[in-house]
């Protein structure tokens, strides 16, 4: 967990055997901001949620109140650094508020490149 202080991506990505190199290296997170710790690993789409869409959305705005860092990610599917990430705004919220941010439950379909 990133906000722990537990986080321990060599340890993590020490697990991948060398046969998996060609296969797609998904990464489950709690929290966006993790993609910066896992950077200098080899990994194709990160999966996370903790922002619940920022639960408070302004016109024009966004949501400027959403628990991370990186404020570009708070919702939906980004490409970054040439790599995925999907966060989800999940069900749940804090103290039963959302505004302008409705909860969602991700499907994501993956499908394999002609290079891939």
């Amino acid at each position: 967990d990133w906000w722990a202080g537990e986080i321990d991506p060599p340890k993590a990505f020490a697990q991948l055997s060398p046969e998996s190199h060609s296969a797609p290296k998904i990464v489950l997170s709690h929290n966006p901001d993790t993609k910066t710790h896992i950077q200098p690993f080899e990994w194709d789409l990160l999966l996370c949620g903790h922002t619940h869409g920022g639960q408070i959305r302004f016109p024009l705005i966004g949501a400027p109140f959403a628990p991370v860092r990186d404020k570009r990610f708070v919702e939906g599917l980004h490409r970054w650094e040439n790599r995925w990430l999907h966060i989800t705004r999940g069900i749940g919220n804090v103290r039963g508020i959302r505004i302008n941010c409705r909860p969602e439950i991700s499907h994501l379909s993956l499908i394999p490149t002609p290079n891939s």
